[in-house]
């Protein structure tokens, strides 16, 4: 399987309830050839930071 190089999405909306105090977010997907994500960065405005991968996720559609 080939993967590409980590892409950006800005996302204007924050996740809501609980986090909503995390703020905006910038996700970071690398797509393979299908365009599926197998590794996804997630940077919130607060500084949080969050990771996945296809053995946690199991692989998700972008």
């Amino acid at each position: 399987m080939k993967r590409s190089a980590l892409g950006e999405r800005r996302w204007d909306e924050d996740r809501g309830g609980e986090y909503a105090s995390w703020g905006t977010s910038t996700f970071y997907p690398a797509l393979d050839e299908e365009g599926y994500a197998h590794v996804q960065v997630e940077v919130y405005a607060n500084g949080t930071v969050i990771a996945y991968d296809s053995d946690i996720a199991g692989g998700f559609r972008a």
